[in-house]
């Protein structure tokens, strides 16, 4: 996917005069590095100042990418399956140092039973991955939760820190169910319609017709099934089964505050994330043109 493109891009939406080069950062990266479709909007001290969206909903370029089309996202998802926990400490529901097992009993085996709502909510919980082998259960909110809860803690409590990759959800979610009976996504729908964000955890059928394919390309192949851990141990088994366990979970930061810029970018073709070709030029170009 990687090269030029034989399809010129659709490109539509508006930005600043100043910053013109971020226009034509979006568009090379469709004709030179892969891009498929794909939303750019920056914000700086509240004002938009690039709001783009062009290319294809699917690989075979036939259908256009729209303003409202929805995309996969993953990891700035994490802030808001948090919000619902925070909300309940605001209530007086729980505070920031209630045990998790006190409203997830289940919660407090394997070593787990003084974990806090804080330490869930700031990746401390010891439990970044699932220890049971599990196959296609990454949808079933009662498997994942009920294995998650079984889970030995990875190091003792309140001794380190791992990104909880793809615990983070379950871990947040189920503390919301467990208080109010609500799973992440009908928590989401209570935030979201008052402020008609065009945002969901799982997405209503009737609208699915405006999401885009995801097409995964990683660079090396990714594990499709179970695989064998039987000589893995410590911190690498630890993040083995964090990003591949139950297989799928991986789909497989940046905001300089000082400047008042907000930056989001979306895409349906992906490849390594953090600081990939496209996202870095993009980024390049806003903060070439930015006074």
């Amino acid at each position: 996917m990687q090269g030029s493109r034989l399809i010129e891009p659709l490109i539509a939406g508006s930005c600043q005069p100043e910053f013109h080069g971020v226009r034509k950062a979006f568009r090379q990266n469709f004709v030179e590095r892969g891009e498929v479709g794909a939303s750019l909007c920056v914000i700086r001290g509240g004002e938009v100042i690039v709001d783009l969206w062009g290319g294809w909903i699917d690989e075979a370029c036939t259908t256009p990418w729209e303003q409202d089309t929805l995309v996969d996202f993953y990891s700035v998802g994490k802030a808001i399956v948090a919000t619902p926990v925070l909300q309940l400490v605001d209530r007086g529901a729980i505070t920031l140092d209630t045990a998790v097992a006190d409203v997830w009993p289940e919660f407090a085996s394997g070593g787990k039973e003084a974990v806090t709502i804080r330490q869930a909510l700031c990746h401390e919980a010891a439990v970044p991955a699932i220890r049971e082998s599990l196959t296609e259960d990454l949808s079933d909110w009662a498997t994942m939760t009920t294995a998650l809860a079984s889970t030995e803690a990875w190091w003792p409590i309140g001794t380190r820190h791992a990104y909880h990759t793809n615990t983070y959800g379950f871990l947040c979610g189920e503390i919301v169910r467990r208080i109010t009976g609500e799973l992440p996504g009908e928590a989401l729908r209570r935030i979201a319609d008052p402020l008609d964000a065009d945002i969901f955890f799982g997405v209503p059928v009737e609208e699915q017709a405006r999401c885009a394919d995801v097409i995964w390309a990683p660079e090396t192949p990714t594990p499709t099934g179970p695989f064998d851990t039987s000589t893995l141990d410590g911190d690498t088994l630890m993040n083995v089964l964090a990003h591949f366990n139950p297989p799928g979970a991986s789909s497989i930061g940046f905001a300089d505050p000082d400047a008042g810029i907000a930056f989001g970018y979306v895409m349906n073709h992906v490849i390594p994330r953090w600081q990939s070709t496209r996202n870095r030029a993009l980024i390049d170009a806003l903060y070439a043109h930015a006074p």
